[in-house]
């Protein structure tokens, strides 16, 4: 069999797959086949189809893409070939530009078959026809729903088909049972909000699952935990790291934080819900000791002796708080405010509120602030030695990065004409921060966002990044930037499977690199003084906890089976995450220590 030049896949994919050396080099076209003596090695088990797509991207030749493909499993080779067709039979006079939009949209549902492909077998070098086997079964209700997601308008009922045939038969009484209900909350009939596509179905999508009133969480929630596919079930927490404790530190949250800040001993996290509470937890100070005299056990935990913990309420209540900064006096809430049934735009009713960590009366910093309801927001407000910063504005190019000093006074905007600015960090010197970029007249991302650095005195900014695909949270060291995107947005701004990447670029601009590629959804970040550690989020599998060397190197799960892994940070020599299952009461903060 020929196999389609490898440019193709250098094009269609550049901006979402990085070979890692290891992959790379598990790639060469002439492996190595070890001595063939007693002592040989048995051979490596064949490329996936993600790996032969990582392996062929590094290609210029058709020679180097036959060495790939002789590389793989019999099954890798055959959803390789269905992509490839897919996308030579959309863009028969191999236009670039046809071929990276048919990736995503007419033949996202060949891409994301090919990232699901887990099968393990030898490789197949033989380079003859291969048929993929019976693919049922494979999808649970959440990659059912990414899958049906992707299907293009005009792609008719075959792509809604293809999708359904390889999924659990509970994965479709699941969707179905979701789907009717979002039928009823959000009618398509006219003048209902799904009339059409666009914002306002989504709107009202996102606040019937997602928020108030949630009419359809309950079969929202049933979807996106199923484990239908999984064998022997649902995945449970499990530390990685040779010597590594798990500890669960605090259960029964009710959305747990989309931002987590450890400080001077404590854990500060939100409830992200209307009227939702601002806390701190205390996990110890490295001498071991609670402000109240008692004894913590342990550096990850904050047990006390009569075997309760210590934690306390900051202020009052806030319009859904997400996130947070922290200094040794205040801490400072950034929240969404609410949202009509029909919107994806917030009724302009944000706030920034200061609120004193001695229990004095809160200031409010900002209001009337303009928000987009798809945005994570995770890391929305930042502080430094005299200054707070946040992020707003949900319309267009009407985004802004905002200044206020400490204590109140009149808000200045340092960069406006911001398309959806959704994360920021700020060292006091320079401020950084992402836009989730356009999108289109149906609501959908165009996937162009953009990653800039600015100066706290708001002078000519440097754009650090381009074309990203739903940049999120943003950590910083001394030398570079980190920021994770979700991966290329499609229907109702669902991200494709397994298309996320960690990426970096050094302060002042320069080279962009992809640290970690193939993520399923990375979430939050943060930075240690040589590693980066980010949430997995999982989308409808269990998610992760990664790492990697902040220089570059070897991605490393660190913990794995975890429901919806959240915020996340780094104290001492300890990570901290939340949970944040949708489910009532079952959100929770846990802890890894050492990573």
């Amino acid at each position: 069999m020929k196999h389609r030049a490898a440019a193709l896949f250098t094009l269609v994919l550049g901006a979402l797959l990085v070979a890692t050396a290891v992959i790379l080099a598990a790639c060469d076209s002439s492996p190595d086949t070890g001595d063939a003596g007693d002592d040989a090695e048995a051979p490596l088990p064949g490329l996936t189809c993600s790996k032969l797509l990582f392996c062929d991207q590094a290609c210029t030749s058709s020679p180097c893409t036959d060495g790939c493909y002789a590389q793989a499993t019999g099954v890798a080779q055959g959803l390789f070939d269905a992509f490839n067709a897919c996308v030579a039979a959309q863009c028969p006079n191999g236009d670039s530009t046809c071929q990276q939009n048919a990736a995503t949209g007419a033949c996202g549902g060949n891409l994301s078959s090919c990232f699901a492909d887990t099968f393990v077998g030898p490789a197949d070098p033989d380079g003859g026809a291969k048929v993929v086997p019976d693919a049922g079964g494979s999808y649970n209700c959440g990659e059912l729903n990414v899958c049906l997601s992707g299907c293009p308008a005009d792609a008719g009922a075959d792509c809604a088909a293809a999708c359904n045939a390889k999924a659990t038969p509970e994965a479709e009484g699941l969707l179905a049972a979701l789907d009717s209900c979002l039928a009823i909350a959000c009618p398509s009939t006219a003048g209902g909000p799904c009339a059409s596509p666009g914002p306002a179905c989504d709107g009202c999508i996102e606040q019937v699952t997602l928020a108030q009133p949630n009419t359809c969480a309950a079969p929202y929630v049933a979807c996106n935990s199923d484990t239908s596919n999984a064998d022997g079930g649902a995945a449970t927490p499990t530390s990685l790291v040779d010597g590594g404790a798990l500890t669960t530190v605090l259960t029964g949250l009710d959305q747990a934080a989309s931002t987590i800040v450890a400080r001077n001993g404590w854990l500060y996290f939100t409830q992200v819900i209307e009227n939702g509470p601002v806390y701190r937890l205390w996990i110890g100070d490295g001498a071991g000791a609670f402000p109240d005299g008692g004894v913590a056990f342990g550096d990850g935990g904050a047990t006390r002796p009569d075997g309760g913990v210590l934690l306390e309420s900051l202020g009052p209540p806030q319009p859904t708080p997400v996130s947070l900064a922290v200094d040794d006096s205040n801490v400072y809430v950034w929240s969404v405010g609410t949202f009509d049934l029909n919107s994806s735009i917030n009724k302009k009713d944000g706030t920034v509120v200061q609120v004193p960590l001695n229990g004095g009366p809160a200031t409010t910093l900002a209001t009337g602030l303009e928000v987009f309801y798809d945005s994570g927001y995770l890391n929305a407000v930042a502080v430094d030695a005299t200054s707070v910063y946040w992020v707003a504005g949900a319309n267009g190019n009407d985004g802004t990065i905002m200044r206020v000093p400490i204590g109140g006074g009149t808000p200045v905007a340092l960069y406006s004409g911001q398309y959806l600015p959704q994360a920021l960090a700020t060292d006091g010197t320079n401020v950084y921060w992402a836009d989730w970029g356009t999108f289109d007249s149906q609501g959908r991302s165009n996937n162009d966002g953009t990653v800039w650095q600015g100066t706290v005195n708001g002078a000519t900014a440097i754009q650090l990044a381009s074309n990203q695909s739903g940049p999120s949270t943003i950590a910083f060291d001394s030398s570079n930037v980190y920021w994770v995107d979700l991966g290329p947005l499609g229907a109702a701004n669902f991200p494709a499977l397994n298309s996320g990447t960690v990426m970096r670029a050094p302060i002042g601009g320069g080279t962009v690199t992809t640290v970690a590629s193939s993520q399923s959804v990375p979430f939050s970040i943060a930075v240690s003084s040589s590693q980066i550690f980010w949430t997995d989020y999982g989308l409808s599998a269990p998610g992760l906890i990664m790492s990697a060397p902040a220089n570059g190197g070897i991605t490393v799960p660190l913990v794995s089976g975890l429901d919806d892994p959240s915020a996340i940070t780094v104290s001492g020599s300890t990570l901290y995450w939340t949970i944040a299952n949708s489910s009532p009461n079952n959100g929770a903060i846990m802890a890894l220590s050492p990573f």
